[in-house]
């Protein structure tokens, strides 16, 4: 992966988790523009074929579909006066 060129100031302020802290408007800037240039599948591939550990981060309702958590039967209904009931989490 390639990035677009940061000037020797921005690597000194980014270079420490101080540096970062301080920096967090500007660094989150330049991440999201980096993110937005793909999709969430594309970053997956890219990062899965790098081996680079990551996990995307999902809705709700994403995240209640996803294989992990129907593995577990974390979505449950739950019994309520008027339909259609409520999904909640459960336990897993």
């Amino acid at each position: 992966m390639t990035f677009a060129p940061v000037d020797s100031d921005t690597i000194h302020n980014l270079a420490n988790p101080t540096g970062r802290r301080d920096h967090r408007d500007e660094l989150d800037a330049m991440i999201a523009a980096v993110t937005r240039t793909r999709t969430v599948a594309e970053w997956e591939k890219r990062l899965q074929e790098a081996d680079v550990p990551h996990s995307p981060v999902l809705g709700v309702t994403a995240a209640l579909a996803s294989p992990h958590a129907l593995a577990r039967a974390m979505e449950v209904e739950a019994a309520h006066a008027d339909p259609p009931p409520p999904v909640l989490g459960g336990e897993a």
